[in-house]
């Protein structure tokens, strides 16, 4: 049995793979067993990647034991020089919210819907009774700040979530 040895400046971290026969367990297949080697001799990248996909595919989340707790403590650098933060966790599509309006501003606030959505005068009227709404869901980073940007000149006030 070999023991996976993590050494950082200041601090070292040992991690012992579980061991592979449970009590009561049952015999695993070569195919089992084979999956099982590829899944251990991956890289922690792939161990994320194909976490996710395990999580889309199938709506299972993996978890990983030590390995995955001193990465998220610890992550080291991609193999291109990258941060496994930054690619992790970066947004790619917001929701543009219009949180109030004015009395004195909602005209033309109107017009701004209006000129971004095609709604007739009544519906974009209608639209800005009882904020906060969503505006627009889903849209691309740009896409939001250019409709933030047009709804907050003509005076409402917006967020980009």
């Amino acid at each position: 049995m070999s023991v996976a040895h993590l050494s950082l400046p200041h601090i070292a971290l040992v991690l012992a793979p579980q061991a592979t026969v449970r009590p009561n367990s049952v015999p695993s297949p070569k195919k089992i067993k084979k999956i099982g080697s590829e899944i251990s001799s991956l890289t922690l990248k792939e161990s994320r990647i194909l976490a996710d996909y395990v999580q889309d595919k199938f709506g299972v989340s993996i978890l990983f034991s030590a390995t995955a707790a001193a990465a998220d403590v610890f992550p080291p650098p991609l193999e291109d020089g990258g941060d496994v933060t930054a690619t992790v966790d970066e947004q790619t599509k917001f929701d543009v919210v219009i949180n109030g309006v004015a009395s004195s501003l909602r005209i033309p606030v109107i017009k701004a819907i209006r000129a971004m959505t095609c709604l007739p005068v009544m519906e974009a009227e209608e639209f800005i009774e009882d904020l906060p709404k969503t505006f627009k869901e889903g849209v691309t980073k740009d896409e939001a700040e250019e409709a933030k940007r047009q709804l907050e000149e003509a005076g409402a006030t917006v967020s980009s979530v």
